[in-house]
């Protein structure tokens, strides 16, 4: 991890997360991310680590890393210990269907595929990763 990168390790908790919150953001202006870009990582990083601190069965960890590129592209990596879980792998939600037509959840996790450039999910040695990566995307300009 170079200095300029950012790593929390945390309980899984809503107090923590909202502290994590405040310690992104910091850490995201002093990097220099851009206003546009770093309130997508804000929305992304509570979406994610909200998810993980409310649904992750068995979770005692949460870790978060943050990269700038040298293009203002930023990427971010959601961990936990809990129970493997894909929040990718769910038919992504249709919100333009009316309320009693869909099933419960899922909203997050469309935002968080709407913001990204790029986003994966993998268990790797009993964890769960989910990385986003926050880029220009079609049509948009950061």
């Amino acid at each position: 991890m170079r200095s300029a990168d950012f790593q929390l390790r945390t309980a899984p908790t809503l107090d923590a997360v909202a502290d994590g919150l405040e310690r992104l953001e910091a850490w995201a202006m002093a990097a220099g991310v851009r206003f546009e870009r770093r309130r997508e990582l804000l929305v992304v990083y509570d979406e994610l680590a909200t998810n993980v601190a409310k649904y992750a069965a068995q979770a005692r960890e949460l870790v978060v890393r943050a990269r700038r590129g040298a293009s203002g592209d930023v990427t971010l990596v959601v961990e936990d210990d809990g129970a493997a879980f894909d929040p990718l792998a769910r038919e992504a939600a249709a919100p333009d269907r009316p309320l009693e037509e869909r099933e419960p959840g899922g909203l997050g996790v469309l935002l968080v595929r709407e913001l990204a450039s790029k986003v994966s999910y993998r268990r790797d040695d009993g964890r769960n990763q989910v990385e986003v990566e926050l880029g220009t995307r079609a049509g948009t300009a950061c």
